[in-house]
């Protein structure tokens, strides 16, 4: 009876954990496919406790005591059906689960929405290309967000070279920050076009790195496959600073008042495991109580220690950008991003730099994740670094050449080609005039 009441306990608290973390608002719940799964998921379950309650305390017992053969053959042919029918409750929480895994969770769904109304974030299409034998695949993701996205692959040959016929163009989706299964798309080709090829659906659900690879397929020739990593940002707020991508790395610099009172709660719900023993046998109904007042101190603890994040101090929203974004700002900024930044996020800002596979932290992907933060929360990301996978430049950058820094990071857009000089063509425009920044 403990084991079957420790397993059920430990599935809640998981499952009620996840469930914070997947389904974010009480409206997801209802308003999202995910969150009417899960609640149909947590009835099946409900149900399938009260049936394993029944045989286990009221039906079982009344074998045991039956005062004739008769009497005990009907409650055990009742008990061996009411097993069946847990077993088929069973496999419908397996249903569900696997359902579950398929859709795209609450939470990511609703970040995206509030993502999409808010004025202050731009448009973050992923924009990149990558070699696959003798071609050059270049992919556009566009929105870039959770859920419904248009992919569209272009085919240059290689100098000299020809596309062929294509017979088939195939994208294959990796999640990299959890095991939930590949998923793969063919593309159509565009109307009218022979290099071209498009397709839509749900295939990116989960904010984080993405492994995309395109597959292609041609006439008398090896297949031709080209790895992106497509980076599928939280838009849901964009004066946030998360520390980590992991929640469970490391939570905060400091100790806040939600942390500490997190940590609290979880001491208190594993108080009970030192008198559990007594507990159960104290009262009837001392065991279950404590247990679910145990789970509940330790879900309320969990997701105040690790769904809480840090926000940037009021002090620095109220910086204002001193430096023009002129050509000369610019400019410097450009000479400052080889130096300094371009062996770690890349030549053209996604992520790609010659040091990154070393990073125990991918580099973020400029394209996608400048246009989110205003230019005051790019000036402290710089300042400070960010959670210690990238370092603080205050104290080797001077002040201005971190605003041309930002300068020039708003000058980044997903592009095919590494900038040798400013995406804006500063030359055309006259020195001290701002440059406006393309939109992606």
């Amino acid at each position: 009876a403990l084991l079957g009441v420790v397993s059920v306990s430990v599935v809640m608290l998981t499952g009620a954990f996840n469930a914070l973390v997947e389904v974010g608002t009480v409206s997801a719940l209802t308003s999202t496919a995910y969150g009417r799964a899960l609640l149909l998921k947590l009835g099946l379950v409900a149900a399938l406790l009260a049936l394993a309650a029944f045989n286990a305390w009221w039906l079982s017992p009344r074998v045991r005591r039956a005062d004739s053969a008769e009497a005990a053959r009907r409650l055990r042919l009742l008990l061996a059906r009411s097993a069946w029918a847990e077993a088929g409750l069973g496999a419908a929480v397996l249903a569900a689960v696997a359902a579950l895994v398929i859709l795209v969770p609450g939470r990511n769904l609703d970040l995206a929405r509030r993502g999409q109304q808010s004025d202050a974030v731009a448009r973050t299409v992923y924009r990149n290309q990558a070699p696959a034998s003798d071609l050059n695949v270049q992919l556009t993701v566009d929105p870039n967000r959770v859920g419904d996205n248009r992919y569209t692959v272009r085919l240059v040959p290689a100098a000299g070279g020809q596309v062929g016929e294509v017979l088939r163009v195939e994208l294959r989706f990796d999640f990299l920050g959890a095991q939930i299964g590949q998923s793969t798309l063919d593309l159509k080709p565009l109307a009218g076009s022979v290099d071209t090829f498009t397709g839509e659906g749900p295939y990116l659900s989960e904010v984080g790195v993405w492994q995309v690879v395109g597959n292609i397929r041609r006439m008398q020739k090896d297949d031709a496959n080209a790895s992106f990593q497509v980076e599928v940002p939280d838009t849901s707020g964009v004066a946030r600073v998360t520390l980590s991508n992991d929640p469970f790395a490391y939570p905060a610099k400091g100790v806040d008042a939600n942390v500490a009172l997190g940590v609290a709660l979880l001491a208190l719900g594993l108080l009970p495991l030192a008198w559990w023993r007594r507990l159960w046998t104290a009262a009837p109904h001392a065991g279950p109580v404590a247990t679910a007042l145990a789970v509940g101190l330790v879900i309320g603890g969990g997701a105040l220690v690790f769904g809480v994040h840090a926000h940037a101090p009021a002090s620095q929203k109220a910086l204002v950008n001193p430096v023009p974004a002129d050509e000369v700002s610019v400019k410097r900024g450009l000479a400052l991003y080889q130096a300094n930044c371009q062996v770690c996020h890349g030549a053209t800002g996604h992520g790609d730099g010659p040091a990154a596979p070393t990073l125990p932290i991918r580099p973020f992907d400029l394209t996608v994740h400048v246009p989110l933060h205003p230019d005051w929360q790019l000036f402290a990301f710089i300042s400070e670094g960010v959670g210690g996978a990238m370092p603080a430049w205050q104290d080797r950058l001077s002040e201005q050449q971190r605003w041309d820094l930002v300068n020039y990071l708003r000058t980044l857009v997903p592009n095919l080609s590494p900038p040798s000089t400013p995406p804006a063509s500063p030359s055309a425009t006259a020195v001290g005039s701002p440059l406006v920044s393309p939109t992606p």
